[in-house]
């Protein structure tokens, strides 16, 4: 996808995939300068949605995600909550880790893909 807009007219993918895709930058200077998207640095996983940043990190068998909110660290074999902490007072409701698994999902899809090296 190059983000052309022409999904609804003739792409072979229904629905509009540029509106859903991850986007990944490949520098840090590309990155730092939009306000949506991802960037995969040896250590750790980057995404940033309009001010939100969410950080993921990998260690031997640990997975340390980092939110506004919460910091969080789960196994790495079956992504299992192991330890929570709030950065202020734990929100009201349930806090949604989704975004940690889906972070965790394409670091482990993408760590080893040539062009993030």
């Amino acid at each position: 996808c190059n983000e052309c807009g022409n999904c609804a007219t003739f792409c072979p993918t229904s629905g509009a995939p540029y509106k859903t895709k991850p986007k990944f930058f490949l520098t840090r200077k590309s990155f730092d300068a939009e306000t949506t998207g991802y960037f995969l640095s040896e250590d750790k996983l980057i995404f940033k949605d309009n001010g939100k940043k969410f950080i993921l990190r990998v260690e031997g068998n640990g997975v340390f995600f980092e939110s506004d909110v919460a910091t969080a660290e789960f196994d790495s074999e079956a992504f299992r909550l192991q330890n929570v902490r709030y950065k202020d007072e734990q929100p009201s409701g349930v806090y949604d880790f989704r975004k940690a698994a889906e972070m965790f999902f394409l670091w482990k899809s993408l760590r080893n893909n040539p062009i993030f090296g």
